[in-house]
């Protein structure tokens, strides 16, 4: 039987519909190259590290914090006595951005976000330096070491540990009544016997602001001043007179 060579509708729906697939396939992945700058002309920088703690291969190169390459390789050295040039970083940046990257930039292993991936990120250089060619070393600078950092916060944690501990031994032997200052919070005896000297105190300033004792006579009545005035002018007299 002759196969029938019209194309019926529901074929032309099935290919529009493939199409149309394709088409947003392509827009897709033109959109994602130009996202991650896959289609952008790059060139080769080289960077020596004493280690690449994290850092992978195809990870992010930035500059200035923004998104600028690629880590293309990392490969190990023959072992030296230079501990700072353990491997050799490969990094792939975007031919755009060479303006940016001189020879006074640094780069930096460093962490997006705290526990993110980690990328190498370069600082713009100045225009009083000269544009790295391909091919040319990228010097690195001191990255933050966060096993490091996390290390000593977790031995800060177990000092605040043990001090949590030492307090709560601390105030269990004064609540017990241990110790002098145990004694001084827990005794009854205490605190009656500063009451009774408090209450003494006060009936002994009471008797000496009595205005008919001694004290309060010494200290209200003005006659005595004017007797120590008179004495003391006597006695100036006297002086004069001897003299």
């Amino acid at each position: 039987m002759k196969r029938s060579t019209f194309i019926t509708w529901d074929q032309l729906k099935v290919g529009a519909v493939i199409l149309a697939a394709l088409a947003i396939l392509t827009v897709a992945v033109y959109k994602l190259g130009q996202a991650a700058n896959l289609f952008s002309e790059r060139y080769q920088l080289v960077a020596f590290v004493p280690n690449a703690n994290g850092l992978r291969i195809g990870g992010s190169v930035l500059v200035a914090g923004q998104l600028a390459g690629t880590v293309r390789s990392i490969e190990f050295l023959p072992p030296d006595g230079d501990t700072t040039r353990n491997l050799r970083v490969t990094l792939e940046i975007n031919t755009n951005l060479r303006d940016q990257v001189r020879a006074d930039s640094r780069g930096r292993l460093r962490t997006l976000g705290l526990l993110g991936d980690k990328v190498v990120d370069i600082n713009p250089g100045t225009p009083r330096y000269g544009i790295l060619s391909a091919g040319d070393t990228l010097e690195m600078g001191t990255s933050v070491d966060y096993d490091q950092v996390i290390q000593q916060a977790s031995g800060a944690v177990g000092d605040m540990v043990q001090l949590t501990s030492d307090l709560r031994t601390i105030t269990g032997g004064i609540v017990r009544g241990e110790g002098a200052l145990g004694q001084f919070v827990t005794d009854r005896r205490l605190y009656d016997e500063l009451t009774r000297t408090l209450t003494r105190t006060n009936a002994l300033i009471s008797r000496l602001q009595n205005p008919n004792g001694t004290f309060g006579r010494l200290v209200e009545d003005p006659t005595l001043y004017h007797n120590f005035t008179r004495m003391i002018a006597s006695v100036d007299s006297l002086v004069v007179q001897l003299n």
